[in-house]
């Protein structure tokens, strides 16, 4: 596995934001950061929470490190899951759950959506276009697995690099920064083959 790049410093409150949000392909708002004249983009897929700091600063630190612009479309339009939902310990957050994702949760219905910003950004100069998104457990069965750069966070729980992670707690701020690293690292190698 490459090893993680240093990283700018990661902020753990009151992060600003360095890109800006517009409309992008058929969606009304996407958050948009980095350069668009290095023709490199990266689409970054948010957790069911939707926008957060730490996402944002995701998106900041890959755009800064990759040298790509980065951009995370609003795909849920709006419409999250509400943080007070998880874990759904009760009937009240279990149902409020699972009526939301029995509307909301079928990823599909995101494949249009993601590309109109894909053909968006090929019409604004993009040559190389990367998906980031959480399906590690989907692409480790799969023939291109070795070619892929995998490490499993056992002691992180689901969205601690996202809308979910507490960048104050030591152990989680560490693992944040060491998987934005392996990512921009990643891109790197991606994009720079021919």
């Amino acid at each position: 596995m490459a090893p993680a790049r240093r990283l700018p410093p990661v902020v753990s409150e009151g992060y600003e934001k360095k890109g800006e949000f517009i409309s992008l392909g058929s969606l009304e708002k996407a958050y948009v950061t980095g350069p668009k004249e290095t023709g490199r983009a990266i689409v970054v897929v948010y957790d069911v929470i939707g926008y957060s700091s730490q996402t944002i600063q995701g998106a900041d630190i890959l755009a800064w490190s990759a040298n790509a612009q980065v951009i995370v479309p609003d795909l849920l339009q709006g419409d999250f899951a509400d943080h007070s939902w998880i874990p759904p310990d009760t009937p009240e957050k279990l149902q409020r759950w699972q009526r939301w994702y029995a509307e909301r949760g079928d990823p599909l219905t995101y494949l249009e959506p993601l590309a109109s910003v894909a053909a968006a950004l090929r019409n604004g100069g993009a040559q190389k276009i990367g998906l980031c998104d959480a399906f590690m457990k989907a692409l480790e069965s799969k023939p291109f697995a070795a070619k892929n750069d995998r490490k499993r966070y056992d002691t992180m729980h689901h969205g601690w690099a996202a809308a979910r992670g507490d960048l104050n707690d030591e152990q989680n701020l560490k693992e944040f920064q060491d998987v934005y690293g392996r990512i921009a690292t990643f891109i790197d190698k991606i994009f720079d083959q021919k």
